[in-house]
């Protein structure tokens, strides 16, 4: 079999000049002299534009990470993602005005215009921001709506005057150029051993032939739209002919725009935070959002500052960690993203970047328990993942590395329904089911007891439990405090419709006197000592607070 043996570089030399002398040299000799001047302009600044580009990319010797990711075209949030952003975006913006000003054209053929503007407005927002990422088999849906866009494009080129099909003809070819990049090179990924009658050393990755075909598509259909718009130059104003000029200018501002957003969020939106890591990162503020029927799912949005070199190779985590155990039951780990970055700005430009990252606890959660809600950022490292020490922190910190943002409860399934007959109604809206109390007890041995709890209001504070043994006889007294469902789950936590019981093993002293004993329990707030008022099923209050639960026989062999 005949093979030739080739470098990647000489490929991807090959490739590139092959694509531009051809489908570029044909565009330039054939259409760009058709178009009005300002169309000419504005089509070979943006040709120029991603030549240099994409020769930069190839040619470039970095010196620095940051220098690396700003020209690769394998890459986001760089400056190959602007350029065809700022393309989309205009091809966007000449539909939708062409849409607006063809008055001549037909109304079918002004709405065709609009549809194909607000398309490529779409996708210039999914080429920055990446809009299709999270969707499975997107490039199948890509590549369903891109051959019904290229049937109806078909239809429109027949239904055309004939000076006007070569702009739709060229649109076409645009479409398929960049379908060629973006889903049928996207997907090969990478080509091994030998392409063709092409041989060479390890895998051949195709990013190159993916990012130049999507990029001189773009500029294909940039083309087709200056064309359409050129048809219009007698009726079209001349302030809207000069206008064209300044689509990617704009296009750009709003990306700068769009850098700005975070930090004109941060003291709208976000709860206040002055947490510093190492290397110069800091949180300055985040937001929480729990939703599901359950409140499954845990969404941090989180606002970072730092210097854009200092936010490269950036990783963080989200993990909700069992108050109790301190084991994790959930969590999510993600690159930073840079899509808010300035880059035109430099490297020690400080940026503020908004991260959003959602957790789902999976089915097997345990409900009603206390959860820490944690944020670790990260680096990689010598083929590890090295977290960031925390210098400084106005936030609660598990560790030298891990930052609580908040809490969370995994609430049960069924809201419970209120108690018919509460033992006791609390005044901030928690009630106490009837409490079975043994009739006796041996001091020295432990003393079993379940209590039954619903909350009509979420919790605001932190209560204490009390439970108080008072002798008929002597008066004297002995008691034992603790959170109502221990610490799985403080009262701060508990949320309107809640229903748990927790059984209480109380371990009696061995001198506990022996005799019959009134056995009171209530609530009293963790910070001041003040109980809080219960009241009997009539409504009225109990004396001092304590609910009774009635008589309890103290045995004690020992005591005289």
């Amino acid at each position: 079999m005949f093979e030739i043996a080739v470098a990647d570089g000489a490929l991807n030399g090959l490739f590139l000049v092959f694509l531009y002398s051809s489908v570029g040299g044909l565009a330039c000799r054939w259409l760009v002299p058709r178009l009005s001047s300002s169309a000419r302009i504005l089509a070979a600044v943006m040709l120029a534009a991603q030549i240099f580009v994409i020769v930069r990319s190839q040619t470039i010797d970095p010196a620095t990470h940051f220098e690396r990711l700003l020209w690769a075209l394998r890459l986001e949030w760089n400056i190959p993602t602007t350029l065809a952003f700022m393309q989309l975006a205009t091809v966007g913006a000449l539909g939708i005005l062409l849409g607006r000003i063809a008055r001549e054209k037909p109304g079918w053929n002004r709405l065709y215009l609009a549809a194909m503007g607000l398309i490529f407005l779409f996708l210039s927002i999914d080429e920055y921001f990446k809009v299709h990422e999270p969707i499975e088999f997107w490039y199948l849906i890509y590549a369903a709506a891109g051959a019904v866009v290229a049937l109806v494009t078909a239809l429109v080129t027949a239904r055309s005057l004939r000076q006007s099909r070569i702009w739709y003809v060229c649109l076409l070819g645009g479409l398929a150029l960049s379908a060629a990049g973006g889903i049928l090179f996207e997907r090969l990924n990478r080509a091994c051993d030998s392409l063709a009658f092409l041989r060479f050393d390890g895998c051949f990755h195709l990013f190159v032939w993916e990012e130049a075909s999507e990029l001189l598509g773009i500029w294909l259909a940039l083309v087709a739209m200056l064309g359409l718009f050129s048809e219009l130059r007698p009726a079209a104003p001349r302030h809207t002919r000069r206008v064209i000029l300044f689509l990617p200018l704009i296009a750009l501002l709003m990306l700068t725009m769009n850098a700005m957003l975070p930090g004109l969020e941060l003291p709208l939106w976000a709860q206040p935070a002055a947490v510093e890591f190492e290397s110069d990162v800091r949180l300055r503020g985040f937001r929480l959002d729990q939703r599901g029927a359950r409140g499954e799912r845990i969404s941090a949005w989180l606002y970072l500052s730092a210097k854009q070199k200092r936010y490269l190779w950036l990783g963080y985590s989200i993990h909700l960690l069992d108050q109790s155990s301190g084991k994790s039951v959930a969590g999510g780990d993600a690159w930073v993203d840079r899509q808010h970055g300035v880059w035109l700005l430099g490297r020690n430009h400080e940026q503020v970047y908004r991260q959003m990252l959602a957790v789902d606890m999976p089915q097997k959660t345990p409900a009603n328990r206390a959860l820490w809600i944690v944020l670790t950022l990260w680096r990689p490292q010598d083929e590890e993942y090295v977290e960031q020490v925390i210098r400084a922190s106005d936030h609660r910190l598990l560790s030298d590395t891990q930052v609580v943002l908040g809490e969370a409860v995994l609430r049960k399934t069924a809201a419970a329904a209120p108690l018919i007959k509460p033992l006791a109604d609390f005044d901030n809206g928690f009630a106490l089911s009837p409490v079975k109390l043994p009739t006796q007890a041996l001091a020295g041995e432990s003393l079993t007891l379940t209590f039954g709890w619903r909350a009509n209001a979420p919790g605001e504070a932190d209560w204490m439990q009390f439970l108080h043994f008072q002798h008929q006889e002597s008066r004297g007294s002995w008691a034992f405090d603790q959170q109502p469902l221990g610490d799985r789950l403080p009262t701060r936590l508990w949320y309107d419709g809640l229903a748990d019981s927790e059984t209480w093993t109380v371990s009696l002293p061995e001198d506990l006197p022996a005799g019959e004993y009134q056995v009171f329990t209530g609530l009293y707030r963790l910070g001041d000592q003040t109980r809080l008022i219960a009241r009997d099923a009539s409504g009225n209050p109990f004396t001092d607070s304590a609910v009774p639960l009635g008589n309890l026989l103290i045995l004690n062999p020992n005591s005289e």
